[in-house]
């Protein structure tokens, strides 16, 4: 990703959540207010796991976590943006898909009825909606989709233990959810902010990998 890339997609960030801030809130805030609290950065490999039973092969994506506030990156952490790698059904046409780009999240919601943590993505009105596509490769909106801790890292089509949501290496997933309030009741709480889905060749995820670790030096 070149500067002039990167100056773009932070620009589109910054006006995209300006909307969804203003929509959501009556205070006057200056733009400055409104620039992501936290922003989760996911990149991954362009096609998914292959998924044939080898250990540790079931998060192929780095995920940061930027803290605007602290101004502080946190990461590498492994994760996945993929689903489970076996069509639900046969002829179901799912799992779905969460699209490369842009995401809202809050974690009002928790996971799995708000029973264990998790983040959610949300649209421009707060709805549980986001854009994906389907088995198929279909456009579809997703509803319900959250960011939670995988089910395993056994290299299986189901280690990830997701139906089209994104997913955290299970051994990793508690000191990713250490940058993220859950004081509500344990598994959910006021944090908000953006998601960014990448799947881009090694060398490309290598550039933006480096450019990531860089924004605050």
């Amino acid at each position: 990703m070149t500067k002039k890339i990167q100056i773009a997609l932070i620009l589109a960030v910054s006006l995209f959540f300006i909307s969804y801030s203003s929509s959501s809130s009556s205070d006057a805030e200056t733009t400055e207010n409104k620039i992501p609290p936290l922003e989760i950065y996911i990149v991954d490999q362009e096609t998914m796991p292959k998924d044939a039973g080898v250990p540790n092969t079931s998060y192929t994506a780095s995920v940061f976590v930027i803290d605007n506030e602290k101004k502080q990156v946190f990461g590498p952490f492994k994760g996945s943006s993929y689903p489970n790698s076996r069509e639900t059904e046969p002829g179901s046409d799912k799992p779905n898909t969460v699209d490369t780009g842009i995401h809202l999240f809050n974690n009002e919601y928790g996971h799995k009825g708000g029973t264990v943590k998790g983040l959610n993505l949300i649209n421009q009105e707060e709805q549980r909606k986001t854009d994906g596509y389907s088995w198929t490769k279909k456009p579809t909106t997703m509803s319900y989709v959250n960011l939670h801790q995988g089910y395993s890292d056994l290299g299986n089509y189901n280690s990830r233990g997701s139906l089209g949501c994104i997913t955290i290496q299970p051994d990793e997933v508690g000191q990713f959810w250490s940058h993220f309030d859950f004081s509500i009741n344990g598994t959910k709480g006021t944090s908000n902010g953006v998601v960014y889905v990448f799947r881009e060749s090694e060398e490309k995820r290598e550039q933006l990998i480096n450019e990531i670790k860089n924004v605050y030096q």
